[in-house]
């Protein structure tokens, strides 16, 4: 029966249509599923899919569109109060975002309430069939009601104040960031590797705005379409106190564009392999032997190109594809050192070995080094840190006070 205002899917639906779509653009791109190199994920955001113990779906995932959820919106802003919300995701809550729905859920069938073990949004359900993990972007997590935006962690705070378990919640990412490997079980319903990397992804707004080049001030799109979307770049996070605007945050990782000194490619360690193109018509579609795949046999590394009419053209494109491919996993592999040694040297990264706080939205910045606060963040951020330096140093003196053997040692 047609209910007013409600709107659902069933997520398993999305898994068999992203099998069909993978095996579409694999059999248009005239590519076989070990030419993939790694998959990344994007989609309508909002929605929320329950997941029981078994890691089954408990009912039909409520979508962004659904509106049921008016009472349980005027409920948490009268419970925790709409500033309180505010402040600690920096965004209104809405019938669209995930959180009234989950509420709705709980208020309205408490028994599939009960056995919820796990919640996910669209996107990150087909990451859990393709990897088994469950994991979410901080784009997609901004707009669910449940993340500090500002922080890029899921608020613990919004969580308590409704009673909520933080176990129900996934892993958030950076969207660059791997956040798991095809499994077996996935790579046979895909015709893809095994073990290629899952990377975070975005929501779709977030996606379509860097892909329309908003990474940087000044810029903005707007989206008319089955929703309306005004996406406009921020420098530093930040929310309307007024609530008539939404914050979110996502991560762009830059490729590198490799000049051949950049990398030496020794010509016997590659494969190259020509076919015909495809795609849309053309007299040079599926007639010529133009297309261009190129293996890097040490690494694994497969490119491919079929946008240019010669064949020539198209290895050309191709080996400087390659060649960004490999320089920027080289950088990843010096990254990941220069990571584990950072690591070693400055600790975990936990609440407890923080040096340095700042809270944008409260215009605070707090050094946990010698418990000075200061509301006075955008003069620090502009390089005005006389107050902090000059604790800093008293506390130096003292502790020299205290242990003489530290003036040897510094």
């Amino acid at each position: 029966m047609l209910k007013p205002l409600w709107a659902e899917q069933d997520p398993d639906n999305w898994w068999h249509a992203g099998q069909a779509a993978i095996g579409g653009v694999l059999h248009q791109a005239g590519a076989e599923g070990k030419d993939i190199a790694g998959v990344g994920l994007t989609g309508q955001m909002h929605g929320l899919v329950l997941l029981n113990a078994q890691n089954k779906v408990i009912r039909p995932a409520l979508i962004w569109c659904d509106q049921r959820s008016q009472k349980q919106v005027d409920f948490i802003n009268s419970k925790l109060g709409a500033d309180f919300v505010l402040k600690a995701t920096a965004n209104p809550v809405l019938t669209g975002f995930t959180l009234p729905k989950l509420l709705w859920v709980r208020d309205n069938e408490p028994g599939k309430f009960e056995a919820v073990r796990k919640i996910l949004l669209p996107k990150d359900y087909l990451r859990f069939k393709l990897t088994g993990e469950f994991a979410s972007d901080v784009s997609d997590a901004s707009g669910t009601s449940l993340f500090d935006v500002v922080n890029r962690k899921w608020s613990s705070a919004m969580m308590a104040g409704l009673g909520l378990d933080n176990a129900i919640l996934p892993r958030v990412y950076e969207s660059s960031e791997v956040t798991g490997q095809l499994s077996a079980e996935a790579a046979a319903a895909t015709g893809l590797r095994v073990g290629i990397p899952v990377v975070a992804g975005a929501g779709d707004q977030a996606a379509s705005a860097i892909g329309n080049g908003i990474v940087k001030p000044g810029t903005m799109s707007c989206t008319i379409g089955t929703s309306g979307v005004v996406f406009a770049y921020l420098q530093e996070p930040a929310y309307d106190p007024q609530g008539r605007v939404h914050t979110s945050t996502v991560t762009v990782a830059v490729l590198p564009e490799a000049e051949e000194v950049d990398v030496t490619i020794n010509p016997s360690d590659l494969r190259i392999d020509v076919y015909r193109s495809s795609g849309a018509g053309g007299q040079h579609v599926n007639t010529t032997d133009s297309a261009v795949r190129v293996t890097h046999i040490p690494t694994g590394v497969v490119v491919a190109c079929q946008e240019e009419r010669s064949q020539h053209k198209n290895k050309a494109k191709a080996m400087k594809l390659l060649q960004s491919r490999l320089l920027a996993a080289q950088m990843e592999k010096s990254e990941a050192e220069m990571r584990k040694q950072r690591k070693e040297q400055v600790g975990t990264g936990e609440r407890a070995e923080k040096v340095r706080t700042y809270n944008f939205p409260q215009n605070r910045v707090t050094d946990h080094q010698v418990d000075v606060t200061l509301k006075k963040l955008d003069m620090v951020m502009e390089g005005n840190m006389d107050e902090i330096i000059d604790a800093l140093m008293d506390k130096e003196r003292e502790d020299r006070k205290k242990n003489p053997a530290l003036i040897s040692q510094r």
